[in-house]
């Protein structure tokens, strides 16, 4: 891995807190976005997500482009055109990639999504992935200029905590859907709490026992009882019900 200088490493500590002090979980896409341009400079950076099965195209973007809801329609109709795409439904896991990591440069710039869409943002382009069951789902980087190994190397530690901090607002979303008053990713955090160990506590308020949280987190039931110990003795009691008190409060 590319060594990164002390200035940079700052910077990246930086923006790993700025993506944890969110406290609006439905800002979880703008927040990316703000914490990767501390980063990686770029003439258009977006959280994109894709649902082929259901036709759905979503991008939240730190510049509007002219015309922009016209824009990002089209983009909707061409974004199939990109080489993730397949390159994702078919089970690909690359961390960060550009359209030419999979593709020759000249035969990307012949779609018209290039033409379209990456002549007016930028032709050269970084993208990390975020996992998110049956969508595509990143962070993306456009601009004119060519990417360098510091910043691939950034984007790549950078993933992990985009994903991690990803989960953990779905999980507060899901949770506020439901009427369940529970603290932001970063008050989670701060208790020491994995993303993975959120999950299971909220599966927990929501009275399921280990072997039916298993089932639903596909992971077996043996996993879940460490994880449950690991929530109590993080949070310092000693029952499921003082875990659940302690964090959503009483009904």
């Amino acid at each position: 891995m590319h060594r990164l200088s002390h200035r940079t490493l700052q910077m990246f500590s930086k923006s790993v807190l700025k993506l944890y002090s969110l406290e609006e979980p439905g800002e979880i896409n703008k927040r990316m976005v703000e914490c990767v341009s501390m980063l990686v400079s770029g003439d258009f950076i977006s959280s994109e997500i894709l649902d082929s099965r259901r036709g759905f195209y979503e991008s939240h973007s730190n510049v509007r482009m002219p015309n922009h809801d016209k824009w990002v329609k089209r983009n909707a109709e061409l974004v199939h055109q990109h080489p993730v795409v397949p390159y994702v439904l078919g089970g690909g896991k690359q961390e960060v990639l550009s359209p030419c990591d999979l593709v020759p440069k000249r035969e990307f710039q012949r779609t018209d999504l290039f033409n379209e869409a990456f002549r007016a943002i930028g032709t050269e382009q970084l993208f990390t992935l975020i996992p998110n069951k049956g969508t595509i789902m990143g962070v993306v980087v456009n601009r004119f200029r060519a990417y360098t190994e510091s910043e691939r190397t950034l984007l790549k530690l950078l993933r992990p905590h985009l994903v991690r901090a990803y989960e953990v607002a779905q999980v507060s979303l899901r949770a506020q859907n439901a009427g369940i008053a529970l603290p932001s990713p970063a008050d989670l955090y701060d208790r020491g709490l994995t993303d993975r160990e959120i999950d299971v506590l909220k599966w927990m308020r929501e009275g399921k026992s280990d072997r039916e949280i298993g089932i639903i987190l596909g992971i077996s039931h043996r996993t879940v009882n460490h994880h449950v110990a690991s929530i109590l003795r993080k949070l310092g009691v000693e029952t499921r019900v003082a875990a659940i008190i302690r964090t959503f409060g009483e009904d």
